[in-house]
């Protein structure tokens, strides 16, 4: 079993998944012709079925929802495999709990529903590790489509099942939705309550890559609060190279590509969705990544390749009403929303571009309303805290002046200009005139 194992796994390595299921029916014969009475039959088998499961539920590109079947096929061997070898299902996995590549209508919730079959199998064998992943699941696809009154509940649900069995993985990712549905609903206690309970997982040794995970969860609330300096310094660098869709290293991915977002290097964030195009996406994660590239060609000046990208997001996104992508960029997508409503022809419905314009203001203002209450709780400078000079001096760079046609308007030196913006970009810490721009129109 071990050579097969390896076999299999270089298989994998190399990308090419037809070879790896041809090779595990192989193995699966091998397997079953040795004499039932050989300890190493159902040992093998039950490992074999364990990895099958593992990679059917994360690599459904034919639309065939059977990985619940291979872990039935698992637990079927248990009677004669030692249970203190069982393989642990509270492992750290990527972004989202629903793994279907499909964006064809109906896709998520079939998904869904292999996953609570699965669940309903393992109960009874991993002593409550697998406990709220199937109300979890529920409210993911609801808080994806938009509907987070009803995503909210079975959030709930999911983090009180996961805290009774101690099943740290799915409480920690109920958590980061809460934080999610909170931003949405602008409670910003929400938020840090969502975050410090996070904290108090840390250092738990069954969760054993607690400090990655509660760095993501982290570095998602800083892009939030648009504070890009203070995300851990591992979320500022290069992207990780592709391992698989599913892990947390592509969770990481997630967070440094809103954080090329936010600081606009929008080259390194570009080529990422460019890479990810040519290779296999889970549909939540491609919806976000499509339309927030479709805002980053609306602020590089090219409207036409901002409303294509955008079609082709909608066109991923509709036809299981996903939502949720397009409202949490606030106003960028508001604006891009409102651009496409005035272009009749760009392929998409008004009535859903008036839904995300609407959904994706109200967003935007919330966000600045955590903003403003998070700056004020922690004693962060605001406008009122600018000299007279430096208010007019931030004003005349609101209104977008350059720094030589301010000097020259209130007979000033350059050097005397930067210096006073740069202390503008210190008491507001800000780090561009972008930053300034966004601070003055957030405290209005």
């Amino acid at each position: 079993m071990f050579f097969a194992t390896m076999h299999m796994t270089a298989v994998v390595c190399t990308g090419n998944l037809h070879e790896y299921f041809a090779l595990a029916e192989f193995y699966e014969q091998k397997f079953l012709a040795l004499p039932e009475d050989n300890p190493m039959r159902e040992n093998s088998l039950y490992i074999l079925y364990y990895s099958l499961g593992i990679m059917r539920a994360a690599n459904i590109t034919d639309e065939i929802y059977d990985f619940d079947a291979y872990f039935a096929r698992m637990f079927s061997c248990q009677t004669k495999v030692n249970l203190n070898s069982l393989p642990s299902s509270d492992v750290p996995l990527g972004p989202w709990i629903n793994l279907t590549h499909s964006s064809i209508k109906g896709a998520p919730q079939k998904y869904i529903e292999a996953m609570i079959r699965l669940e309903k199998l393992a109960a009874p064998y991993y002593n409550g590790m697998t406990s709220g992943k199937d109300d979890l699941i529920k409210g993911e696809l609801l808080f994806y489509q938009g509907d987070i009154g009803a995503a909210e509940p079975f959030v709930i649900s999911a983090m009180e099942n996961a805290k009774k069995r101690e099943a740290y993985q799915t409480l920690h990712r109920a958590l980061f939705y809460m934080m999610r549905i909170s931003v949405a609903e602008g409670n910003l206690k929400k938020v840090e309550a969502a975050l410090s309970e996070m904290e108090g997982l840390l250092g738990i040794q069954r969760f054993y890559q607690c400090y990655i995970a509660h760095d993501i969860a982290f570095g998602w609330f800083q892009y939030i609060l648009r504070r890009p300096e203070m995300l851990p310094e591992w979320l500022k660098g290069n992207f990780s190279p592709y391992s698989h869709a599913s892990t947390i290293e592509n969770f990481g991915n997630q967070i440094k590509a809103r954080y090329c977002y936010m600081t606009r290097d929008y080259r390194s964030l570009l080529s990422y969705i460019r890479e990810l195009k040519q290779r296999e996406s889970f549909l939540y994660g491609r919806v976000e990544m499509l339309a927030m590239e479709a805002c980053v060609h609306l602020h590089m000046k090219g409207k036409d390749k901002a409303l294509d990208t955008l079609l082709d997001a909608y066109n991923e996104a509709s036809p299981n009403d996903i939502l949720m992508p397009f409202i949490e960029l606030g106003k960028d997508m508001r604006t891009l929303s409102m651009a496409a409503l005035r272009k009749p022809d760009c392929g998409i419905p008004c009535s859903w571009l008036e839904t995300v314009r609407r959904k994706s203001s109200s967003y935007s203002k919330y966000q600045s309303l955590i903003i403003s209450e998070h700056r004020e709780t922690n004693g962060m400078k605001s406008e009122s805290d600018l000299s007279n000079r430096e208010k007019e001096i931030a004003h005349d760079l609101y209104q977008g002046l350059s720094r030589s046609e301010i000097a020259s308007r209130k007979n000033l030196t350059i050097s005397t200009v930067n210096n006073v913006i740069n202390s503008v970009y210190k008491k507001l810490n800000a780090h561009s005139i972008a930053d300034v721009v966004r601070i003055f129109s957030e405290q209005k």
